[in-house]
């Protein structure tokens, strides 16, 4: 209840201000029926009555506080582009595979095998 005065008396709330002496005039209230140990069913509905207003207050400042600057864009289309460093390291790399490629005629089959092999795990 106090937290509930000072937030009154604070700068800029005065919007809120009727709605929460209301609220702070239920709490007083309930105060006094807790101090003289009268709790009644009126007591539990005016319990009931409080939170659904502090949380209504609450869902209020809290849409006051958001912005329209703060709402999601859909991202835009982009080509992806290769960087010129990596498409220059990939050319070289395909010549060295090119000059790798050019195999004697006269190796031993195993050996023609071997090395096709090796070119391709290279290329994946």
């Amino acid at each position: 209840r106090n937290a509930l005065e000072n937030f009154v008396r604070g700068p800029g709330e005065n919007k809120l201000g009727k709605k929460i002496d209301k609220l702070v005039e239920q709490m007083q209230g309930n105060e006094w029926d807790l101090i003289h140990k009268n709790i009644t069913p009126q007591t539990l509905e005016r319990q009931k009555e409080i939170l659904t207003r502090l949380l209504e207050t609450e869902r209020a400042i809290q849409e006051r506080g958001e912005d329209e600057e703060r709402k999601g864009e859909t991202a835009t289309d982009y080509d992806p582009a290769i960087p010129e460093s990596l498409n220059e390291y990939l050319k070289i790399k395909e010549k060295e595979i090119e000059l790798l490629k050019t195999i004697p005629p006269k190796l031993n089959r195993y050996y023609k095998r071997e090395t096709n092999r090796y070119f391709k795990r290279i290329r994946n």
